[in-house]
């Protein structure tokens, strides 16, 4: 009774675990977005690798399968892709104003740490006001949905997939547990066929 339950457990998973290493996997996608972003390329292909990735933390934690799968690795995606694009925003708005910063007199540099103390304050404030800011963190959002979309399609597909495949391909067993012989069946079968 003891073994079943545990194959049973096995056989569903945990849904924490699963959470747990989808976002170890998003994380790590995260982390490489910002920095391909800040590299200067297009970070949002990097969605696609985000996805696999989410699925694969997933997998290695023993998640639940199925839609619980779908859901988790899809709200990981999002929230590594809006973290991934503010993240980058972020990051080279600072490194952008600390070159600036470098080029200021005396008088501009005090003046502008009097109203930012440090640039990440700036970098934010521009963020919620700077349109151009704005459209480049939608483009980047848009992007990055799309890939990411891409990137989950098939780890979602292979999963139904494989749940359809083990739903209708159900070993043929006897009573006692063990496979059923086809070679003495009845004739039954043969009649239907003709």
């Amino acid at each position: 009774m003891e073994n079943q339950e545990s194959i049973y457990e096995e056989k569903q998973g945990n849904l924490l675990t699963g959470i747990l290493g989808a976002f170890l996997g998003a994380l790590i996608g995260t982390a490489l977005w910002v920095l391909v972003g800040v590299w200067g390329y297009i970070a949002s292909i990097v969605a696609w690798l985000t996805a696999f990735l989410a699925g694969k933390g997933y997998d290695l934690l023993h998640g639940r399968p199925g839609k619980a799968k779908t859901i988790t690795i899809i709200v990981m995606l999002i929230l590594s892709i809006c973290v991934g694009t503010v993240g980058t925003v972020a990051v080279v708005g600072v490194q952008s104003i600390k070159e600036a910063e470098e080029e200021m007199n005396s008088f501009e540099l005090a003046h502008f740490k009097k109203l930012y103390p440090n640039e990440l304050d700036y970098v934010l404030e521009m963020m919620q006001t700077n349109d151009e800011i704005h459209t480049e963190i939608t483009k980047s959002l848009a992007l990055g949905m799309l890939f990411g979309a891409l990137g989950a399609y098939p780890i979602v597909l292979g999963d139904r997939r494989k749940k359809q495949k083990q739903d209708t391909v159900q070993p043929y067993e006897a009573a006692d547990g063990a496979p059923k012989s086809t070679e003495n069946a009845d004739d039954t079968d043969k009649h239907l066929d003709a």
